[in-house]
């Protein structure tokens, strides 16, 4: 089983039954993708989400009767946010208003491509047996700045982006105003 968990509201324990019945079906393999902060005690709930999701099946809760070894073999590949994500969150206001509203503090966003993401699935896909049990973290060669990512916004979009830096709180009224859920808002 391949699973990659959308950005939707959602309760941890209706992934926690998928995984018993995936489980008690004699799944060979489960491949998940993740936030990769979900190991730590992070308040958001999205994050709390995955982790909750992730434990799923690094922490199985009952045995399966009859069955010697409980545990099903998985592959967690995490990673941070994906390169899409300026995207997701602002496309609209980059296109309509051509306004980057970002809250990184100027300390920059360690963003992935899902392209490599994509790769490492079929990746273990290919050679599960060696990728059993196992959680790889997917980072970049390092933060990008949230001025360089408005510069290729602007050459993507063929025009002047511009880029306003706000607190975490105001960022989140903003994203309120366009109508995001809270869940996504509060990530």
């Amino acid at each position: 089983v391949f699973c990659t968990l959308p950005l939707m509201e959602a309760d941890a324990s209706k992934f926690h039954d998928f995984v018993e019945a995936c489980r008690k079906n004699g799944v060979k393999h489960f491949i998940k993708t993740s936030f990769y902060t979900s190991y730590g005690n992070y308040p958001f709930p999205y994050v709390k989400f995955q982790s909750d999701c992730d434990k799923s099946l690094t922490e199985p809760k009952e045995p399966i009767p009859g069955v010697t070894h409980s545990t099903m073999p998985y592959t967690i590949l995490s990673s941070s946010h994906l390169m899409s994500t300026p995207l997701i969150y602002q496309g609209p206001a980059l296109r309509n208003d051509r306004k980057y509203i970002t809250a990184s503090y100027s300390m920059g966003v360690n963003y992935v491509s899902p392209n490599d993401l994509a790769r490492a699935a079929v990746t273990v896909i290919a050679d599960d047996k060696k990728h059993h049990n196992k959680v790889y973290t997917f980072s970049n060669s390092g933060p990008h700045l949230d001025k360089e990512i408005a510069t290729s916004l602007a050459k993507f979009y063929g025009a002047q982006i511009e880029h306003i830096e706000i607190g975490f709180h105001d960022f989140q009224a903003v994203l309120k105003k366009r109508s995001l859920p809270d869940w996504l808002v509060d990530v």
